[in-house]
């Protein structure tokens, strides 16, 4: 108000002695101040209630997607594929009922302030994280089980695929100090580290691995049977 009332200058504006106004420098900044702390504050108020929409959205699909695999859960039986096959699928929907309830627990501090304390806000992350790279981990042992993938038994194989999910475990399980993956402003917000993109891309490899396989198995393989359960794999996914 000050500084609209002080600064608006008209042509027709004059003192009785035909002097404009003086706008001195202290009232200006003053105005200037006034009308940035309103703008922020309406600008706040819009962020707020677009990112608390979305969180609601956020939480629904969660909530969703476990009772999505509750029935897969429970109707998972040995005639669906052989034991390898039918133990990690099952432990790929556990790993991803572990990363629903900790994404639940995140919301709590992904937005603003957290209003858990930060080292309970880091136990949760990590276990978001890692929850999720497990879905990713037993997925892949669930796609070579089922295409029979000739490498499946081998030793260095086995050992290749757990890398990227023991380097990304580890990073994940120090980021509260090294702050790699993520890191929590003073007031507790989450914030994503320098390399987290390595984490999300790792979680990638994973998930598009199978379908990749599943491809290569349609165009190469001369067995039915086989060219079959790919199809039945990228139906799936």
């Amino acid at each position: 108000h000050i500084y609209k009332s002080r600064t608006w200058e008209t042509p027709g504006f004059l003192f009785a002695d035909n002097t404009q106004p003086a706008l001195t420098e202290s009232i200006v900044e003053d105005g200037r101040e006034c009308y940035n702390e309103m703008s922020f504050n309406a600008g706040e108020s819009m962020t707020s209630t677009i990112s608390n929409s979305g969180l609601l959205i956020y939480v629904l699909a969660d909530l969703s997607c476990i009772f999505m695999m509750l029935p897969v859960l429970r109707n998972l039986k040995t005639s669906v594929g052989s034991e390898t096959e039918i133990q990690s699928f099952r432990l790929m929907i556990w790993s991803f009922f572990i990363y629903i309830f900790a994404d639940l627990g995140m919301v709590f501090f992904m937005e603003g302030t957290a209003v858990l304390p930060i080292w309970l806000c880091s136990i949760i992350t990590v276990i978001d994280e890692i929850s999720l790279l497990l879905v990713g981990y037993f997925w892949v042992q669930f796609g070579v089980a089922s295409l029979n993938y000739k490498y499946q038994d081998k030793l260095w194989f086995n050992i290749l695929i757990s890398i990227p999910f023991v380097l990304v475990a580890v990073l994940s399980i120090t980021s509260p100090f090294s702050g790699l993956f993520f890191t929590f402003s003073t007031n507790g917000a989450y914030q994503r580290g320098p390399l987290f993109i390595v984490q999300a891309g790792v979680v990638i490899f994973y998930n598009l691995s199978v379908p990749i396989l599943s491809i290569k198995t349609i165009m190469t393989s001369k067995s039915a049977v086989e060219r079959e359960r790919a199809i039945s794999l990228l139906k799936f996914v």
